[in-house]
């Protein structure tokens, strides 16, 4: 296994076009992509779909509890999770919040 196979690029971005730009930068010196919980809910789970299907390996990552700066990011949302997750998307930046 070499290094492009190990190392798994976060795209902890807000929005899919950042994410997309990213990869476009990156092109073939990585292969191994990780989702958060921002981008998921912005549209990135189409998105790593999409990677998926150009043959990346995709990491999803939805924790939030063991980093406090996502915490405090979730905090900010005018919206809960449990409210769902069109009320959520609404109170991401970009989207509506």
């Amino acid at each position: 296994m070499d290094a492009r196979d190990r190392l798994i690029i976060a795209l902890d971005v807000p929005t899919v076009a950042q994410a997309e730009a990213t990869v476009a930068r990156i092109g073939d010196a990585a292969c191994f992509y990780k989702v958060g919980y921002q981008l998921a809910f912005a549209g990135g789970l189409d998105f790593a779909r999409a990677l998926i299907a150009a043959r990346h390996k995709v990491f999803i990552d939805l924790k939030l509890h063991d980093i406090g700066n996502t915490v405090a990011r979730l905090r900010r949302l005018k919206r809960h999770p449990w409210e769902g997750i069109d009320a959520v998307r609404q109170s991401l930046p970009g989207q509506g919040g």
